[in-house]
């Protein structure tokens, strides 16, 4: 048997959690004897997936080196920069579009990984998916925004980004809510006067309300 290639009961290799505990010397010493980077665990991830979840920048740059793909995708339709973003690793995110990962592409509920940042409050992920283009307006399968992940997780320093960067206030999702109501149903009192400024700014241009 090839090093590396056994499974455990998740489906993970040797490799799988070298690179899921950040054992970069490890991990190198595997792929030297023939460990495969395709191999995926019983929810389809592979070694980079476990490595970008983690925020191990050294394996995941090892592993990309030995040309890893970077769109494949794990049961959930998850890329490695889903992963990373989802768990607020700005460096390995940032490596990752360096390297070419599509910023926009979607998991199995069409969700960006701006959606995850932002649903998970990770502002320096956030600013740099922003910086590189990331679509401020993409839906996922309800409809919702990456503005309204964050203002129904009650992450107020991302959601005034996102207003500072141009999202759309009265976007509705698929349930004809906006991000003021998610924050509103799940009680973030931070979120409302950020949101709540807006509106009353858009209502105002719009002539509903006088100075």
């Amino acid at each position: 048997m090839v090093m590396g290639q056994w499974h455990d009961n998740d489906g993970r290799t040797a490799l799988h959690l070298a690179a899921s505990n950040g054992h970069e010397a490890v991990a190198r010493l595997f792929l030297e004897k023939g460990a495969g980077l395709e191999v995926k665990d019983i929810d389809r991830c592979t070694a980079l997936h476990l490595a970008a979840s983690k925020g191990h920048e050294a394996v995941a740059r090892l592993f990309l080196e030995k040309e890893a793909g970077l769109e494949v995708k794990d049961i959930d339709g998850w890329t490695a920069l889903h992963h990373a973003a989802s768990n607020g690793h700005e460096a390995v995110a940032r490596l990752f579009l360096e390297k070419g990962a599509d910023i926009e592409v979607k998991n199995n509920y069409g969700r960006t990984a701006l959606h995850h940042a932002g649903s998970n409050g990770h502002e320096a992920v956030v600013r740099l998916f922003l910086e590189e283009g990331a679509g401020l307006e993409v839906k996922n399968d309800v409809g919702s925004t990456a503005l309204h992940c964050a203002a129904s997780n009650g992450h107020e320093a991302v959601a005034r980004l996102f207003l500072e960067k141009g999202a759309d206030i009265e976007v509705k999702n698929n349930y004809g809510r906006t991000a003021l109501h998610h924050a509103a149903s799940n009680g973030h009192e931070a979120v409302p006067p950020t949101v709540m400024r807006q509106w009353h700014d858009c209502f105002l241009r719009k002539g509903l309300i006088l100075r």
